[in-house]
C-alpha cells in the first residue's frame, strides 16, 4: 500500500487554522491525505466554511482515531504505510512537513507560514476526556471486567450507593471506570486479583 498522510485538527486551534488551507489545497489536488477533526460536527462545519475549505473534513466524534495515534498536540500530520506509523510532525514545522509530506508524493504550499509554531494540546490530552479514552481503552482490552451501574440525573450519587447497598453509611468516593483505572496505573497488580477479604461475611 502506497504511504499517505492523516492530519489531526480541531476548529479552536490556530495552528490548525494556519495550516489547513495548506492540507485542503493538497487533498483537492488528489493527495492521499485524510483530515480529520476532534471537534464536533457543528463546529468542523462552520470552521470549513469560513476558511471556505473545499475537501472533506472527517469528524473523529468518538475520538477513536485521535485515541489511536493519540498526539501531544494538533496539527498533527502522521505518514502511515499501511497500518503502520512512518513519522509525524505537531505543530508547524515548515521543513519537516515538506519532508514527511514528500515520502507520501504529496507537496504542500506552505510558503508564508511560519517556520516553526507549536501547535494546540490534543483533545485527547483534556484532562477529562483522557480518563474517559483510558477507561474505554480497559473495557475493550478487558483490563477492566467490573460491572457498572448507572444513577440517575436526579439521584444524589452518594445516596444511591448507599441505597444499592455500597456503603455500610460511611463516605466513600464512587468508583467510576476512569478512576479504578487511575487506581491500576499505581500498581503492578493484575487488575483481578483478590487483594483481601472483608468481614463479618467475607466478600472479596
Amino acid at each position: 500500500m502506497a504511504p499517505r498522510l492523516l492530519a489531526l485538527v480541531k476548529h479552536d486551534c490556530p495552528v490548525c487554522i494556519q495550516l489547513l488551507p495548506a492540507l485542503d489545497g493538497a487533498a483537492v489536488a488528489g493527495a492521499p491525505l485524510r483530515i480529520v477533526s476532534q471537534s464536533a460536527e457543528d463546529d468542523t462545519s462552520a470552521m470549513a466554511s469560513r476558511l471556505r475549505l473545499a475537501s472533506t473534513i472527517e469528524v473523529d466524534s468518538d475520538l477513536a482515531i485521535s485515541a489511536a495515534f493519540d498526539p501531544e498536540a494538533v496539527p498533527a500530520v502522521i505518514l502511515l504505510d499501511g497500518d503502520d506509523e512512518r513519522g509525524r510532525v505537531e505543530g508547524l514545522d515548515r521543513e519537516r512537513l515538506r519532508e514527511l509530506a514528500a515520502a507520501a508524493g504529496v507537496t504542500l504550499q506552505l510558503n508564508g507560514l511560519p517556520a516553526m509554531r507549536p501547535g494546540c494540546a490534543s483533545r485527547t490530552r483534556d484532562p477529562v476526556i483522557a480518563p474517559q479514552l483510558a477507561a474505554r481503552a480497559a473495557r475493550a482490552s478487558g483490563r477492566l471486567q467490573a460491572g457498572s451501574i448507572e444513577i440517575g440525573a436526579h439521584e444524589d450519587v452518594f445516596e444511591a450507593l448507599i441505597a444499592r447497598g455500597l456503603s455500610d453509611g460511611l463516605p466513600l468516593v464512587p468508583p467510576t471506570a476512569e478512576r479504578v483505572v487511575a487506581a491500576l496505573d499505581h500498581t503492578s497488580r493484575h487488575p483481578q486479583d483478590v487483594v483481601g477479604t472483608v468481614p463479618p461475611y467475607g466478600g472479596t
